[in-house]
């Protein structure tokens, strides 16, 4: 991970070498309950300010997520980066099977998306780049976009 030119207290442009992809992300306290996983899917907590925690089957911002997690293995209660515009690594549902330019929608598995006709409605997190036959614990690459 590099970070770019532009970088700010709660703001900043990642670059992954890894995944070559390029993505902003903002500065989040992890309330997730749990040590973070990138890649799981997140909403603004209900309880806490300036927080996140996994997107669920319920709850006032279940429909509504606002990225999916950057930093890995950070423990809840420290901050976290969570990606909020651009291409990211996104954690999908067990055996899915997801075709190029499926949608990728909030699922009701705690953090995790799964395929959708694309429409446009706040479940979206953003359009598959290619197809994928999802394995176990496995991770897909998706743009994801702020709404």
């Amino acid at each position: 991970m590099s970070i770019l030119s532009y970088k700010t207290g709660r703001l900043k442009m990642i670059k992954d070498n890894v995944a070559d992809f390029y993505c902003l992300a903002a500065k989040f306290t992890n309330k997730t309950g749990e040590v973070s996983v990138r890649g799981k899917i997140v909403s603004i907590s209900e309880g806490y300010a300036d927080s996140v925690e996994l997107t669920a089957s319920s709850g006032v911002y279940h429909f509504y997520p606002v990225g999916i997690i950057y930093s890995d293995y950070v423990s809840d209660g420290l901050d976290i980066w969570v990606a909020i515009q651009g291409e990211m690594k996104v954690m999908v549902v067990d055996n899915e099977f997801c075709t190029q330019s499926d949608a990728a929608v909030v699922d009701t598995t705690d953090g995790k998306a799964s395929c959708a006709t694309p429409s446009n409605n706040p479940q979206t997190i953003g359009i598959f780049l290619q197809n994928y036959t999802i394995p176990p614990h496995s991770n897909a690459l998706v743009p994801i976009y702020k709404r």
